[in-house]
């Protein structure tokens, strides 16, 4: 769990992120005859959404984003957040076709925020639009790592808010990336996708006005991933990530036969932003050119 304040223009306001469990999960854990945390009284059914609830009404963020929040705690979340902490629930999208049954949500607090546009989507939806290469492959590691990253139905909801006290606009999304720590290239990939989907939904709701600046965008979530080595981490907070690092697909499955130049939003051609995936190929990362092997 983490919360963050952040200063935009004069004012200053607080974002909350946490995943809270599903179900399932905690369940799991109660079962765990080795699970021996001195909390363990606060996980079971009868007192975990009230404890759950009230820890939020405490820490009183402005805008709160949680993952894992399943069909059975959501209403629970959503009712007490509305009717005692002035929150609104922004946006909401649960997997009901996965056996967790959990999702993401954002609220915010009513008399501070005005919500003016959400959007819910699974990254891989948008395989096809921005890794169109990778979908022509259809076998060998290529081909895998398509079908894998196709079939995880990870998501992210976003908004547009509006701040009642500066004017200013901000985007706050929150998501929950590919748990195993056997495939962090799929991360990798799923967090590429989330980054192009939000700026196509930025570019969709805000004006064209170069002279005026984008909304700032605050993305909390789950990861799976951990600062400051993994791929996931440094594409998100450096806009690269060079081909021999160990989690990009050209390390983790070396052998593909296709080229995949993929850049993230505010990058351009011939920068270190591009992925490749190729067969005999290595890159000259000073440069950009690609010699034989």
């Amino acid at each position: 769990m983490t919360t963050t304040t952040i200063p935009p223009s004069s004012s200053v306001f607080s974002f909350l992120t946490w995943n809270v469990l599903h179900t399932a999960h905690y369940q799991r854990l109660l079962a765990d005859p080795t699970f021996n945390n001195p909390k363990r009284r606060a996980l079971a059914p009868s007192a975990r959404q009230v404890n759950l609830t009230n820890h939020l009404l405490r820490l009183n963020a402005d805008v709160v984003a949680l993952q894992e929040l399943d069909v059975n705690t959501l209403p629970t979340v959503k009712a007490t957040l509305e009717s005692k902490g002035g929150y609104r629930m922004v946006s909401a999208m649960i997997n009901e076709t996965v056996q967790a049954k959990d999702g993401c949500a954002i609220f915010c607090k009513a008399d501070r925020f005005e919500p003016l546009v959400t959007t819910e989507f699974r990254m891989c939806h948008a395989l096809d639009k921005y890794l169109h290469s990778l979908t022509q492959c259809q076998s060998g590691l290529g081909g895998a790592l398509y079908r894998e990253t196709r079939e995880k139905l990870n998501l992210c909801v976003a908004a547009l808010l509006r701040d009642r006290l500066t004017g200013c606009d901000l985007v706050a999304a929150t998501t929950h990336l590919f748990w195993s720590p056997k495939f962090p290239d799929i991360k990798l990939l799923q967090a590429y996708l989330l980054s192009r989907q939000l700026e196509d939904f930025i570019s969709d709701n805000t004006p064209g006005d170069p002279f005026v600046s984008p909304p700032a965008v605050i993305l909390g979530g789950d990861f799976n991933s951990t600062p400051p080595n993994s791929a996931v981490y440094e594409l998100l907070t450096k806009a690269s990530v060079q081909p021999d690092h160990p989690e990009h697909p050209v390390s983790l499955r070396p052998g593909n036969r296709i080229v995949i130049t993929a850049l993230l939003p505010g990058s351009h051609e011939g920068s270190l932003v591009q992925w490749r995936l190729l067969v005999g190929v290595k890159n000259n990362v000073r440069d950009g050119t690609e010699t034989s092997m």
